[in-house]
């Protein structure tokens, strides 16, 4: 299975693995490809996501977004990649919450612009993973389960 995400909003890696192993990844498999890369010293666990964004590096994060995501004023305050869109040429999943700070009409702007898409809106937030759990995986499931 080959996955493309666009994370032009940010990705936390540690939740982006937890969310893909609750969707039915391989836990061993990805632990397996995590130690070919840093060594048998590392350990893969599960953890509730209670802890989101308390471990952030900050100083990271303002030098990219600016100080609040209610606006953009860090280095990324002019990079667009929408009319890039159209060239992503394998299947697409795009997550919009009903609530989140991300405007869903331009979710939905964007959905439109990827040739293979599926735009999966749930009544979450920015953490729909967290917040509405049962309707995030059960479209996330459907959407990995294509491509077995």
């Amino acid at each position: 299975m080959h996955a493309w995400l666009d994370v032009t909003a940010g990705v936390a890696g540690d939740m982006l693995m937890g969310a893909l192993v609750d969707a039915g990844g391989d836990l061993e498999l990805l632990q397996k490809a995590v130690r070919a890369v840093a060594g048998e010293g590392v350990a893969l666990r599960r953890e509730p996501v209670i802890r989101a964004g308390l471990a952030m590096n900050r100083r990271f994060y303002v030098t990219m977004q600016g100080p609040s995501e209610m606006g953009a004023s860090g280095r990324l305050v002019k990079w667009d990649r929408f009319s890039d869109l159209q060239r992503i040429q394998v299947p697409t999943l795009v997550v919009s919450g009903k609530y989140d700070t991300m405007d869903p009409r331009y979710m939905a702007a964007m959905a439109k612009q990827l040739p293979q898409v599926e735009l999966a809106v749930t009544n979450g937030s920015h953490m729909a993973f967290y917040d509405d759990q049962p309707n995030y995986f059960a479209k996330l499931k459907a959407f990995l389960r294509k491509f077995r």
